[in-house]
């Protein structure tokens, strides 16, 4: 797959893999972090109280919001790693790895690991209206980020 030649980055660069192998048919993938944040007031009498500084705190989160399409051979907790009998939740044992992968224009790879991953929530949507596709979704927490 080349790249686009451009400045800007764009979803046909990007791809997500379980063990090496690309997990396919994503419409979505938000990996995000959070942390608390602690403002600091002014503290005098000819003042307001004006916020003067913010101290960061430790990031408390890292998820992933991911939707992917469902597929007959291979529905989505089975794309990272799941047996097809394993359809609950508490069936998760073992956390897992995900690599995210984009390939830039001048051909370089840059790549994150997302480490000790598990799913917090996933469901399936299902409609009787639009191109009634079944669309899996889920998030996931994930332990830590390291880069490739």
């Amino acid at each position: 797959m080349a790249a686009p030649n451009t400045r800007t980055a764009n979803q046909h660069v990007i791809s997500i893999r379980f063990r090496g192998v690309a997990v396919g048919v994503i419409q979505k993938w938000s990996p995000r972090q959070q942390r608390r944040m602690t403002p600091i007031y002014e503290l005098n009498n000819l003042t307001s109280g004006r916020r003067v500084d913010i101290v960061p705190g430790n990031v408390e989160q890292l998820q992933i919001d991911v939707q992917r399409y469902d597929l007959f051979s291979s529905r989505m907790h089975e794309a990272f790693g799941f047996p097809a009998a394993a359809i609950h939740m508490a069936d998760h044992l073992n956390p897992f790895d995900v690599q995210e992968l984009w390939l830039t224009p001048s051909g370089t790879v840059i790549g994150t690991i997302y480490r000790g991953c598990w799913f917090s929530n996933i469901g399936r949507d299902y409609g009787a209206t639009g191109d009634r596709v079944i669309m899996a979704s889920g998030q996931l927490e994930v332990t830590d980020i390291l880069d490739i």
